[in-house]
């Protein structure tokens, strides 16, 4: 895809100057869709292995519902304007990677076998994962164009979608790699390593001009 910025030039000046190519804009929309990933990555990372870990532990039905439901959505639900107000009066890239830090140790933390503090870990990831994805789109904004936003935001989307898709697809074959009654919990620290090369990545990120 070709995504180009327009940028507005002094009479006589160089209608295209030159950016450092951490400030290219598919520069960051690659950092920008990494952040996308691992946030989607370590908001459902408790998804494969849910099964196992409620055999472990002996946890209900109603814990889990818990923990993948309303520990996710409530804390969301409550903090969405104020996050929107911030994010809209401070840095976008510093709050990116704050929340990319705190999504990183929060999966590491998930395997844990106390409930109540899982259930503060989930709350976290409720509100950090989509934080992420809603400064991302403010960001987008600002690096491109209004008629090239529509194909960079569909690909933030799909790598959105993406991280979905890897965290089950890994998470279950480390389950069945592992075994054992604790195979939960070492998947768990497992997809927690995984997201932390990429989560040092984001420190390339950039604030656009």
């Amino acid at each position: 895809m070709d995504f180009h910025v327009q940028s507005a030039a002094a009479p006589g000046a160089d209608a295209t100057p030159a950016l450092s190519p951490l400030r290219r804009p598919m520069v960051q929309l690659g950092l920008l869709v990494l952040a996308c990933t691992i946030a989607a990555f370590a908001r459902i990372a408790l998804g494969p292995v849910q099964e196992t870990m409620r055999l472990s532990l002996g946890w209900s039905d109603n814990q889990f519902a818990l923990l993948q439901g309303a520990a996710s959505a409530l804390p969301l639900g409550i903090a969405v304007i104020p996050l929107g107000l911030f994010i809209d009066r401070h840095s976008r890239v510093r709050f990116i990677i704050v929340c990319a830090i705190i999504n990183l140790l929060a999966t590491l933390g998930s395997a844990t076998t106390n409930f109540w503090l899982l259930l503060c870990l989930r709350a976290l990831l409720g509100v950090t994962a989509p934080a992420i994805v809603i400064a991302t789109i403010l960001l987008i904004a600002d690096y491109f164009p209004a008629e090239r936003r529509g194909r960079a935001n569909m690909v933030m989307s799909v790598s959105y979608l993406a991280g979905f898709s890897a965290v089950y697809a890994m998470g279950g074959w480390l389950v069945v790699q592992i075994g054992g009654p604790e195979s939960w919990r070492w998947t768990l620290v497992c997809l927690g390593v995984g997201v932390a090369v990429p989560t040092l990545a984001l420190a390339l990120l950039r604030e656009p001009a």
